[in-house]
């Protein structure tokens, strides 16, 4: 019966849109998403991110900041500029001057840097 109909789409509204990134990893937010996402417990998940950071993958993985250093934040936003243009790279700049005592869980190498 509706497997052999004809349908025909009268018009399409299409509405720009902005998607923010997510905030960036604190602690408790990566133990939630190993959890829901991976199935790690909270000492699983502590023990992967150790492992992380002694080789040089993250920053420490015990924060609850969410807010990037500058050094941290320029070096991202260099990546994106010449990995894919500047229109890719935002504008709004939530950065602190402090450079890695207090800032979020991030990548340590940011595109081979």
């Amino acid at each position: 019966a509706l497997s052999q109909t004809s349908y025909t789409v009268a018009s399409i509204n299409t509405t720009p849109r902005q998607v923010k990134p997510p905030k960036p990893f604190i602690t408790s937010t990566l133990q939630r998403e190993c959890s829901s996402k991976l199935g790690f417990s909270v000492a699983e998940t502590m023990q992967c991110a150790q492992r992380l950071y002694e080789n040089g993958y993250i920053s420490y993985m015990r924060t609850d900041s969410t807010v990037l250093s500058s050094d941290a934040d320029s070096l991202a936003r260099g990546s994106v500029e010449r990995l894919f243009g500047t229109n890719f790279v935002g504008t709004t700049v939530q950065a602190s001057q402090e450079s890695g005592a207090h800032e979020p869980i991030r990548p340590s190498i940011i595109d081979g840097e």
